[in-house]
């Protein structure tokens, strides 16, 4: 049963997928079957499936024969629709029990993570995908062509590209190439569609004086920070619709792409917002001092806001998290957040598709090679940035904090050069509960923090899209992301797998 109290019949059969038509098969599938007396009928799919040819003719020749076989089960032909067809009349009459859950599998728990690179592809491509879709949608109603068949061309290709073995990452050396191609494809048909969506409703917005549309794609109306490429205002300065400058500080991306941070008025949801270019000269004199501070303090770093004050010691760990507004702090007294761990993964036959849970006790020291400095302050945004070696890898963080914002960004990039090792980021949070919750697809699901009975501890590694959150009655702390699914919570702690280095079936 759904979050929203839908129902779908779930079959699960005792047996592999795949089968071979043997009487030792049949009679374990058979023998296995939990629901003989209530629906009597059970589901046996056979053939050689990952291996490719599907059924050979010794198959069918025993599925022929072993059909009224003296000492097996009976058996006939059936196609799945038909057989799911008969079993879901038997289990509506039968009152089948309701699983308001999750049907977690224990295992292939590094699917998650295993070829980071495809799983940022895939969920940039699906925000892109999104977005011109809202766009052209809008300009649409405004009388432009809605590329209704470019659309499905970019969305099958995109859909090809999560088949099982393609984005969780268990395909062989040549098909990961082919991959990257087809997702280069993917993104330049998005981003020719979002282009021309936002251009049509440029074209189609009310005529004043030269400005930059503003569009914003979420349902709900936003306000604050915005990054606008530097390409797009030059020297302008954007202005709110009444001519008043805006708030806006120079930066650069992580790759050191220079954009403008732009403190925005509301713009609608799902629509757009003209703003004109202010008078040449013109000054906001809020811009006179930073209200965001990265400094030095007694051998940490420190950023502050108004709401925030988070303090690092020198190898870029957070040890400190003071909730300003609240009074409170939100780390656990002697733990540090931020913290990368790297362990040795080897968990056996299925390298690319399993983390074992015995891999917690091989971690590997990478505490050096680490600088951290103060990158900028300023009235948007202020900043640090980290640097950290560790064996054959190498990683790059920006840490900031921004104006008006309860939020500390981490944007990270990874030269991995890693085998058989996992990577995972954790932040101790002092909150008192027994359960975490994460972002799935049409709403949440809460999940044990602890490992109190057998089927908790088997959840060591959850999956989850854009978030977890712990929280307690009068507080509580997500952990959000962009690119990454493999989650973990145990008691206080919150942790974030970042990338897996398998050596099966890819050694690549």
């Amino acid at each position: 049963e759904g979050t929203d109290g839908s129902r779908v019949l779930a079959v699960v059969p005792p047996a592999h997928f795949i089968g071979m038509v043997d009487p030792d098969h049949l009679d374990f599938h058979w023998s296995n079957f939990s629901d003989k007396e209530t629906i009597g009928e059970s589901l046996y799919t056979f053939g050689w499936g990952d291996g490719g040819a599907g059924v050979d003719h010794e198959m069918l020749e025993c599925a022929f024969r072993y059909r009224d076989f003296p000492g097996l089960v009976k058996t006939r032909f059936s196609s799945a629709e038909e057989a799911l067809d008969r079993i879901k009349a038997k289990a509506l009459k039968a009152e089948m029990p309701v699983m308001r859950d999750e049907l977690y599998l224990e295992a292939h728990r590094g699917t998650y993570t295993n070829k980071g690179r495809l799983k940022k592809l895939n969920r940039r491509a699906e925000f892109l995908y999104r977005e011109a879709e809202a766009a052209s949608a809008l300009a649409w109603l405004g009388g432009a062509p809605y590329p209704q068949a470019r659309f499905d061309e970019g969305w099958k290709r995109l859909l090809t590209l999560q088949f099982h073995d393609s984005l969780p990452g268990t395909h062989i050396t040549e098909v990961h190439g082919e991959l990257l191609k087809e997702y280069d494809q993917v993104l330049a048909i998005g981003e020719q569609l979002r282009r021309r969506g936002l251009a049509a409703l440029a074209a189609g917005a009310p005529s004043r004086k030269r400005g930059l549309l503003i569009f914003n794609s979420l349902l709900h109306p936003r306000s604050g920070l915005c990054r606008i490429p530097l390409r797009a205002l030059g020297r302008a300065r954007l202005a709110d619709p009444d001519g008043r400058p805006l708030r806006q500080q120079r930066i650069k991306g992580l790759d050191g792409t220079e954009e403008v941070l732009v403190d925005l008025p509301d713009v609608p949801g799902v629509g757009y917002r003209v703003l004109p270019l202010a008078s040449r000269g013109a000054r906001n004199v809020s811009d006179d001092g930073p209200s965001c501070i990265a400094r030095s303090r007694r051998g940490s770093l420190v950023l502050e806001n108004d709401a925030l004050s988070a303090t690092f010691n020198l190898r870029g760990e957070l040890v400190s998290l003071r909730d300003d507004e609240h009074g409170r702090e939100v780390l656990v007294a002697g733990a540090a957040g931020n913290r990368f761990q790297l362990f040795e993964d080897t968990p056996g036959p299925y390298d690319a598709w399993d983390i074992i849970e015995s891999y917690r006790q091989h971690e590997l020291d990478i505490s050096g090679g680490t600088k951290l400095t103060v990158e900028e302050s300023g009235p948007l945004r202020a900043s640090l940035r980290l640097t950290k070696s560790f064996r054959n890898s190498r990683l790059e963080q920006r840490i900031s904090l921004f104006a008006g914002q309860r939020v500390l960004l981490f944007e990270t990039m990874v030269d991995w050069k890693e085998r058989q090792k996992l990577l995972k980021v954790a932040f101790p949070v002092e909150i008192n509960t027994r359960r975490a919750t994460y972002d799935i697809a049409f709403g949440s699901i809460e999940r044990a923090n602890h490992r109190n009975t057998s089927y908790d501890a088997a959840r060591f590694e959850v999956p989850a899209n854009l978030w977890m959150d712990m929280s307690q009655g009068d507080y509580g702390v997500s952990l959000l992301n962009d690119c990454k699914y493999g989650h973990e919570a145990q008691d206080r702690l919150m942790r974030l797998t970042l990338l897996k280095g398998s050596i099966y079936p890819d050694a690549a």
